[in-house]
């Protein structure tokens, strides 16, 4: 994509994974730099991001950033909005707000309205860079669709992981019948245009796989999806299989599940769930994968920082 578009950060703190020791994780520090002052600077960086929108405590970022003045020569605009309930609610408000005299419905009236993209990421992702927004950006095809979704492949990860003395960073992914894939907080989207937008809080609320609770969570949704079927269940219940059979050692079954999760079935779902027309896009730097969810990964960052920031 060569358009120009504005920029969301979403630092809301009025859900649990927006709150770290409880306070807001835009707040928390990393390498001396507050986390937003991480995702402001590399949004900067990027040419093709006309404005930035960050929905949040409005006190607290406008003090933040005063503080940080220093640390954050920002070229492009930036307005703050006062947070409300939801990630999607956050998100609706900083869409509507970018919107010059949004009214309701007039994406009806002005195709302009209808037709405008938006790129959308947290705030708590302290090794994003603009050459990764850069190359998600150029990967973003939106003559075809409506909205893409970052991804990276875990062969690109290798450099977050344990070593024999030092923490890292375990993550789950979406196991395909090609490829391993995490996804990396990037999103590319036309709101007007994804039907069921209000389900990619959903997904993203219950992305933690690992913990039995969010699985079956994950089933129950899907139940209550009108028409999504049994294939999707099945779907998940298959990489979810893999999953296992992988921290198993178990080649052979591991195999068989993966076989049954291509990448065109994934996307067939996701465009069923959403409404839209979605594409994975890969990217392979890997920095705008980690986010910070636990102490102990905020602890790891913290400790490895330089190290994890080489792509090399």
């Amino acid at each position: 994509m060569d358009e120009s578009v504005d920029a969301i950060i979403l630092a809301g703190d009025r859900t649990a994974s927006n709150n770290f020791a409880g306070k807001n994780k835009l707040l928390l520090e990393v390498n001396g730099i507050p986390l937003l002052m991480h995702v402001l600077s590399a949004l900067d960086d990027v040419q093709r991001v006309d404005r930035i929108f960050i929905v949040g405590p409005e006190r607290e970022i406008e003090a933040l950033l005063a503080n940080n003045s220093v640390l954050l020569d920002c070229h492009t605009p930036v307005h703050i909005l006062e947070q409300s309930n939801t990630a999607y609610e956050n998100f609706w408000l900083a869409f509507v707000d970018s919107i010059d005299s949004y009214k309701p419905g007039i994406e009806k009236e002005d195709a302009t309205v209808a037709d405008k993209v938006v790129l959308v990421v947290p705030s708590d992702i302290p090794f994003v860079s603009a050459a990764e927004i850069n190359e998600f950006l150029d990967g973003c095809n939106m003559l075809r669709f409506d909205y893409c979704i970052g991804a990276t492949a875990e062969t690109r990860m290798q450099r977050f992981l344990p070593t024999a003395d030092k923490p890292g960073i375990e993550m789950s992914y979406l196991h395909l019948d090609c490829a391993s894939l995490r996804l990396n907080n990037l999103h590319l989207i036309r709101p007007f245009s994804v039907m069921h937008r209000h389900y990619i809080e959903t997904a993203y609320e219950l992305r933690y796989q690992k913990k039995f609770f969010n699985v079956a969570l994950v089933i129950w949704e899907m139940f209550r999806i009108p028409g999504f079927g049994g294939k999707a269940i099945a779907t998940y219940c298959y990489n979810q299989l893999s999953m296992i059979f992988r921290a198993l050692g178990w080649k052979r079954p591991l195999h068989w599940t993966r076989s049954k999760v291509t990448r065109a079935k994934v996307i067939h779902l996701a465009c069923m769930l959403l409404g839209a027309r979605v594409s994975i896009v890969e990217t392979t730097i890997g920095g705008c994968v980690i986010d910070i969810d636990n102490a102990a990964d905020y602890e790891t960052i913290q400790q490895r920082f330089l190290e994890f920031c080489k792509t090399h």
